[in-house]
């Protein structure tokens, strides 16, 4: 997915050739073979700049900096923009889509999840493996019956058009626009408190400060956040839902994590009114008193049965 994205340019074989050799590199770099890892990744980035004019025309200048540098420019690239690539609907639903799934089909369904994003780069990879599990559920169940092309006509048609990934896109984007980004932080504390109330503080003001700079960016950075968290949990049991959404599916984490509501079985400490005193620090500008305020928001988050935006309003 992330090879298409970059690289719409180049064609299904190659970025075949070049997603096999990353993830063989990143089996030899991470048991910790330091001379094989160098000269593999070397290798790997030798064989790309020697063939920049079919991979893509925005690694020309990686190519040129020095060797030892050459690497790490590559993975910090832009993805270079698709150049007007028809949608290519109807390949995906008529009988030969069904004779190519039947004799080949990891290779198939590859080729589909390589197609659909170097076409929509704006997706995430998440959102482009759902899609891939939609298409291959419907041909599960199409192919077979005796008009095939009718019934994935029908289920595939519109998949991209209507993705449930486009509203929250929306929604998030929207929220991001109206609250400056101190508000808009405060909107995902609530939120992660409520999922996660057994995180402390320091943490879920790191995750969120990310996430909200991601929203100004790129969402799909959301994943390695999301991530984080899981290796978080993996490591210091947080709660049972959020061990849930990291042990499924890979391509539903973000929509689970998103769906998650309050965890019901979290008990948060007796009520303490003198826990909360209110300095007039706390009405200056200053970030690390704004960070208290902060604070002081999450403390009282898991006490309160209000919904995100209303305990927001009430509190701001």
């Amino acid at each position: 997915i992330q090879l298409s994205q970059k690289f719409p340019k180049a064609d299904f074989p190659t970025i075949l050739t070049l997603a096999e050799n990353v993830t063989y590199i990143h089996e030899i770099c991470c048991k910790d073979d330091k001379p094989e890892c160098f000269l593999k990744r070397a290798t790997l980035t030798a064989h790309i700049c020697s063939h920049q004019d079919a991979i893509s025309s925005k690694i020309k200048g990686c190519c040129e900096k020095p060797r030892l540098e050459q690497g790490e420019c590559l993975l910090t690239v832009e993805n270079e923009k698709p150049a007007n690539l028809p949608l290519a609907t109807t390949e995906y639903i008529n009988k030969t889509a069904c004779s190519l799934y039947a004799d080949t089909q990891d290779l198939y369904l590859a080729q589909v999840l390589y197609e659909i994003s170097r076409r929509y780069p704006e997706f995430s990879s998440q959102s482009l493996l759902r899609i891939d599990e939609v298409y291959e559920a419907a041909l599960e169940k199409c192919c077979k019956l005796d008009n095939p092309t009718a019934c994935l006509a029908q289920r595939v048609c519109c998949i991209l058009t209507s993705w449930p990934d486009h509203a929250l896109l929306k929604m998030t984007c929207n929220f991001q626009k109206i609250l400056i980004n101190y508000f808009f932080q405060n909107l995902l504390l609530v939120s992660f408190t409520k999922k996660a109330p057994q995180l402390s503080f320091e943490e879920l003001y790191q995750y969120t400060k990310q996430l909200t700079h991601i929203a100004s960016k790129c969402c799909p950075e959301t994943a390695r956040v999301l991530g984080a968290i899981c290796q978080r949990h993996e490591e210091h049991y947080i709660n049972k839902q959020v061990g849930q959404c990291c042990s499924d599916s890979y391509a539903l984490r973000q929509q689970c994590f998103t769906d998650l509501g309050v965890d019901q079985e979290y008990a948060p400490a007796p009520f303490d009114p003198d826990s909360y005193t209110f300095p007039a620090e706390l009405c200056s500008s200053n970030p690390e008193d704004q960070e208290r305020n902060n604070q002081i928001l999450i403390s009282y988050t898991p006490e309160s049965p209000l919904p995100c935006l209303s305990f927001i309003t009430k509190f701001s």
